[in-house]
């Protein structure tokens, strides 16, 4: 998990999380950011999207405390029932 010394980018708006998604390296709990504010938004495909990313980033590191991995898979979970019935298929 990339959990660089600098700081944490701000993630306000949607289009912020665009823009972090557009410059990676990522660091988990800006992804976590980007799920809240897709969240708040009501922007689903985002919103899985971002989790989907914090959730590899837990699963590739080797200190990973259990919480962070259920958060990120939470988030997976709840984008994914919030999808309309017709995408399940």
């Amino acid at each position: 998990m990339q959990e660089a010394d600098s700081e944490a980018r701000l993630i306000r708006t949607v289009d912020d999380v665009r823009r972090l998604l557009e410059s990676p390296p990522f660091m988990f709990f800006e992804l976590l950011d980007c799920v809240e504010v897709c969240r708040i938004e009501n922007n689903v495909e985002l919103r899985h999207h971002c989790a989907e990313l914090a959730l590899g980033q837990t699963l590739e590191a080797h200190n990973v405390r259990i919480p962070r991995v259920e958060i990120a898979a939470e988030e997976i979970i709840h984008a994914f029932l919030a999808r309309p019935r017709r995408l399940w298929s």
